[in-house]
This record gives structure tokens, C-alpha cells and sequence, in this order.
């Protein structure tokens, strides 16, 4: 015997709820203190790469948009890492570091310095819950 014919309704209403609650999930990544952080670091590359920035303003702009994502007054070694990502401290550490280097050195920092920096800066982004 042949399955029953569904109704039409219930399947677009299906369709409705599924898009809706597809909706909503993007809405809250978008609205998260990390996807900020992501968007605003994709905007942060590409001026970079424009060289519309400077070394140091490039570093000092990571740093505020990470502690904003973050939700921490200041970014140090001695931030506080999610229990995930406590192996990771000595990265953590070296990569504060070198953020801290290029922002508060004499010399302008390199603009593939500055790439890796960003590139680390999202590692940590992605990571961080």
C-alpha cells in the first residue's frame, strides 16, 4: 500500500519553521561578542592590506578589538585562557608578546609581521569560548 499523501500546509510550514530557526542561529553568531570580533577583524586585514594603517596603529587596533571580543579589560600573558585552551598558554604568551612588541617598539613593525599577528590574532578568535 502506498504512503498517505502529506499535506501541503504541513510541509511549507515545515520549510517556515526550519528557516526561521536557520535565521535566528545566524542572528545570535552575528550578534556574539566573537562573530564582532571576526567581522571586525576581516575589515582590520583588509585595510591593512590596503595600507591605509601603519604597523603600530594595525597592532593597536588588534589588541582593542581581542580584549572587546574577549570581554577582558586588557590583554596580557597572565590573561585568564577558557579551560580548553590552557595547553596553549606558552602560544598565548608568545603571541601577547609579539603584539605587545609591535605595538610598543620604536620601529614600525613589518607589514608580514603585522599579517602574522592578524592571522594568530583570528586563530585565537576562532578558539576562544
Amino acid at each position: 500500500p502506498m504512503a498517505p499523501a502529506t499535506e501541503p500546509w504541513l510541509i511549507w510550514t515545515a520549510i517556515l519553521l526550519l528557516t526561521v530557526c536557520a535565521a535566528l542561529l545566524l542572528f545570535r553568531h552575528w550578534r556574539t561578542r566573537r562573530g564582532i570580533g571576526l567581522r571586525r577583524l576581516r575589515r582590520l586585514t583588509r585595510t591593512c592590506r590596503k595600507k591605509q594603517l601603519d604597523g603600530h596603529q594595525a597592532a593597536f587596533q588588534l589588541a582593542d578589538l581581542l580584549r572587546q571580543a574577549f570581554g577582558v579589560t586588557h590583554l596580557s600573558m597572565d590573561t585568564p585562557l577558557p579551560s580548553r585552551l590552557l595547553p596553549l598558554k606558552r602560544r598565548w604568551q608568545q603571541f601577547i608578546q609579539q603584539l605587545a612588541d609591535a605595538r610598543y617598539t620604536a620601529a614600525k613593525p613589518a607589514a608580514a609581521e603585522i599579517e602574522r599577528l592578524l592571522q594568530e590574532g583570528r586563530y585565537w578568535l576562532r578558539r576562544w569560548r
